[in-house]
């Protein structure tokens, strides 16, 4: 199984029993969560948890005068505490800066929820999937058990990952809705020719977008802090490729598509 494939997979996973977790290359901050104010502004660090997402909102209501900025720093994490952040921030009309990375639930659902997007020079935006149903069905075809795990065992875990993406799906397409960004954004990858990109070299963990292509999708009011854009490399040799919508080229609309099939 591709390596991008695993890292959807294990973001779909991530509040399961037999959760697999996030591989280090991909996650610009493995620790457990942090949240902290510093200068006016709010920083979360780590992988979405709901018990450090409670404690974020707490911190922000003790906080006179309010804070307008979350910085962040997340590899990604469960999906509803993701969907959850991101429509606090959105609800709040926060600000959003990438301070080294986002990426996974951070970059489906946080980045794209804040009043005003802040990337800095070389800070890493990372997508590699979603949770529409058309994306899931091949995801838990690829699942790969523990040795030692039973048949019975295996059945009742993948009936419990698809009741919870059933569950999810609705509430990302409604998420989405809110926010007025295409859902697309989480899966546009998944299209050929990216998709082949993907397949190509098991070292490639998911993509980005330029800015242009962000504002596509419905992304806007994304700065770039002394541009250009140049991401970090990914650690461990992993790789992202980076898709570039140009219509003067005959690129497809991202209206045009949904999250299709792998």
């Amino acid at each position: 199984m591709k390596q991008g494939r695993l890292l959807a997979l294990a973001m779909l996973m991530a509040s399961s029993a037999m959760a697999a977790p996030t591989p280090e290359q991909a996650s610009p901050n493995a620790n457990p969560a942090k949240v902290w104010l510093e200068e006016g502004q709010l920083h979360y660090a780590g992988v979405m948890g709901s018990e450090a997402v409670t404690q974020l909102a707490k911190l922000y209501e003790a906080t006179t005068p309010k804070p307008d900025t979350l910085v962040i720093s997340s590899g990604g994490g469960d999906v509803k505490t993701g969907i959850a952040l991101g429509e606090w921030v959105f609800d709040n009309h926060l600000s959003v800066q990438i301070d080294r990375g986002c990426a996974s639930s951070c970059a489906n659902y946080v980045f794209p929820a804040g009043k005003r997007k802040i990337i800095p020079k070389t800070a890493v935006l990372m997508f590699h999937g979603g949770i529409s149903k058309t994306e899931w069905g091949p995801m838990l075809a690829d699942v790969h058990f523990p040795e030692g795990i039973s048949e019975q065992q295996k059945t009742a875990a993948l009936e419990d990952m698809k009741k919870r993406l059933a569950d999810d799906a609705p509430k990302q397409a409604a998420f989405f809705k809110k926010i007025g960004v295409n859902e697309a954004l989480t899966c546009y990858g998944h299209h050929k020719p990216y998709i082949e990109t993907m397949e190509s070299d098991d070292h490639y963990v998911g993509w980005r977008y330029d800015v242009a292509t962000l504002a596509r999708f419905g992304v806007t009011n994304v700065e770039v802090l002394n541009p250009p854009w140049q991401p970090k490399a990914l650690r461990d040799g992993a790789l992202v490729y980076t898709i570039h919508l140009d219509p003067n080229q005959g690129e497809p609309s991202p209206d045009n598509l949904t999250c299709a099939a792998w």
